[in-house]
């Protein structure tokens, strides 16, 4: 079964004792598909393909998950992001 996530460019920076996330104001956020049992090189392979153009120079994303149950994206981030680095 596959489904979809929402890619949002940005980059992550730690200061004052927390996390914050500055969105990429060039780049619109993208969807992209996402299926059970996916390895990471898919999910960059399809993060890579929504984001460049076959003319572009594609560079391999830095991915990063941060919980849909949280709330502290609105209230102040205190952990950090998960990073993304092998199919686990």
């Amino acid at each position: 079964m596959s489904t979809h996530c929402m890619v949002i460019p940005g980059a992550w920076s730690s200061g004052d004792g927390g996390w914050n996330f500055a969105i990429d104001k060039d780049q619109m956020s993208r969807i992209v598909p996402v299926h059970a049992g996916m390895t990471l090189s898919e999910l960059e392979s399809n993060v890579t393909k929504e984001f460049f153009t076959s003319t572009e120079t594609a560079y391999l994303p830095v991915l990063s998950y941060w919980p849909p149950n949280t709330k502290e994206l609105v209230t102040g981030l205190t952990t950090p992001p998960v990073i993304m680095t092998n199919d686990g």
